[in-house]
């Protein structure tokens, strides 16, 4: 039975597709492999305490929040934490979360508001990018230097003691990604 172009190019395709499949594959095996073989052979710490976490000297952690129609869920955190500040990310074209977000700063200086020059919605890359430009600005005139920066969703629900365990690990860390956990809506 002979082979059709159209057969060749369909089994070469094939063939193609499972060799890519199987080289994403080993590399997620590796991340996976390491990330074991690293965790068991690792020299255990032991479990940080709440009153370790606390005694700690708190560092600068600046807060980016883009935020793009989040009026309905901007609102003020509770966090055993002082030295932070909270930089939200909004669009001229979005007045509700402009508004939210400028009567909050109003009340705490910590907040704030960073307008994007341009109207939304962009990506979520460009709103961080000006908010970086913005702890930037506030590193060069505040005469506070921002130590550790983090990255919330307006909607995320975060424990009272995150920025403490950020603080703990930045800077021996370089980076931390804390889990966040789904509730439902109500």
């Amino acid at each position: 039975m002979a082979l059709t172009e159209l057969d060749v190019f369909l089994r070469a395709l094939t063939a193609f597709s499972a060799l890519a499949i199987l080289v994403s594959g080993l590399d997620d095996l590796f991340i996976d492999v390491f990330y074991y073989v690293d965790r068991h052979l690792r020299r255990r710490e032991p479990a940080l305490s709440e009153e370790e976490l606390r005694a700690r000297p708190e560092q600068c952690i600046a807060v980016m929040i883009p935020a793009w129609h989040e009026d309905a869920v901007i609102a003020r955190k509770t966090v055993e934490y002082s030295n932070y500040e909270v930089f939200v990310g909004t669009y001229p074209n979005d007045e509700p979360t402009m508004k939210i977000v400028g009567e909050i700063a109003a009340r705490d200086p910590r907040v704030h508001r960073v307008v994007c020059p341009h109207p939304g919605p962009t990506n979520k890359a460009d709103c961080l990018n000006w908010i970086i430009e913005s702890i930037r600005r506030f590193d060069r005139t505040s005469g506070k230097r921002v130590d550790v920066i983090a990255l919330h969703y307006s909607e995320d629900l975060i424990h009272p003691l995150t920025f403490k365990l950020m603080n703990r690990f930045v800077p021996e860390c370089a980076m931390a990604q804390l889990p966040v956990i789904p509730l439902e809506g109500g």
